[in-house]
């Protein structure tokens, strides 16, 4: 056992296990950076996302209970545990559990941090240290959410082929896509309702799910001990037949668990919500780092062609 996780054992306050784990990562990540080519953007990654959480930890009220820290913890121990690799064996292996654990641990961040937003918030506080953190922190994530990136995953995938009856998951999310787009373009007036583009999201994943499914080599019935629920077994008989070898159960609990809360969470409430814009952006951002997370730790050699 490395020298600072038996700190962590020993260490009681559930809250400095976490700093230490960042500390930890963020130190990690920048050994990987350090080691260049394809590494570099990867290690720097796992050294800002470290950092920028351990800012809002930082920040939030000693005197408060941190929700679901143990989540955060279990998340970012995976992330650590996996640069660590990444930084001592420089392969494709390490490098995709790597980038898959990392999308976990931002969303898990991004969506705790959004309950906690204004907790410290006065009429005289507008700007806490704690509100600044997290503004800062989505600002982050916003730069992790490549639409064309994803784009170009969900076609490795088929997803921009069409199930009967049913627009291709590649067209719902560029839908998705365009109409926050067209928003953001009206000098940040909010004319178009957000539902217009988070329910298209949640249509979209939803959809490569389902065509995921139909592309398992054995198309099994989705059995109920999978998991609690009919979005949280889909993840699970998806990831069962077409994760990498690298992707352990731990990570397939975490992509399921993260769906469910993103579509009851950011994505379905969008029908009655009233969104500014800005937190409809990191609704749309918070999807776009998890389902190309999801789709990074998948293998496309897997799934049948015809």
């Amino acid at each position: 056992m490395d020298e600072k996780d038996q700190e962590e054992l020993d260490e009681t306050n559930p809250r400095e296990v976490w700093k230490k784990i960042l500390n930890d990562a963020e130190e990690v990540g920048d050994e990987v950076a350090a080691k260049g080519r394809k590494f570099t953007e990867e290690g720097q990654r796992a050294s800002d996302l470290a950092r920028k959480t351990k800012t809002v930890l930082d920040a939030y009220p000693n005197d408060r209970p941190f929700p679901n820290i143990e989540d955060g913890i279990e998340d970012w121990s995976k992330y650590r545990r996996e640069s660590r690799k990444m930084r001592d064996q420089l392969d494709a292996i390490s490098f995709t559990g790597t980038v898959t654990s990392a999308s976990t641990a931002a969303v898990f961040s991004s969506d705790s941090f959004e309950g906690i937003r204004f907790l410290t918030e006065t009429p005289s506080n507008e700007y806490s240290p704690l509100v600044f953190a997290i503004e800062d922190y989505h600002r982050y994530i916003g730069t992790q959410a490549d639409q064309q990136r994803l784009f170009s995953k969900m076609s490795e995938f088929r997803l921009d082929e069409s199930l009967p009856g049913r627009r291709s998951a590649l067209d719902q999310i560029r839908t998705a896509f365009d109409a926050m787009r067209r928003t953001v373009q009206d000098s940040g007036t909010i004319d178009t309702p957000a539902n217009t583009s988070l329910i298209p999201m949640r249509e979209g994943i939803e959809t490569a799910l389902d065509h995921l499914l139909e592309l398992r080599p054995n198309r099994t019935n989705i059995n109920r001990s999978l998991g609690p629920n009919q979005p949280w077994r889909k993840v699970v008989a998806v990831a069962e037949q077409l994760k990498k070898v690298e992707i352990d159960e731990a990570q397939v609990s975490a992509w399921a668990r993260d769906w469910v809360n993103l579509k009851n969470t950011d994505l379905s409430p969008a029908k009655n919500d009233v969104l500014g814009r800005d937190e409809w952006i990191r609704r749309i951002n918070r999807a776009t780092v998890y389902f190309e997370g999801l789709l990074v730790g998948l293998d496309p050699m897997k799934i049948v062609r015809d």
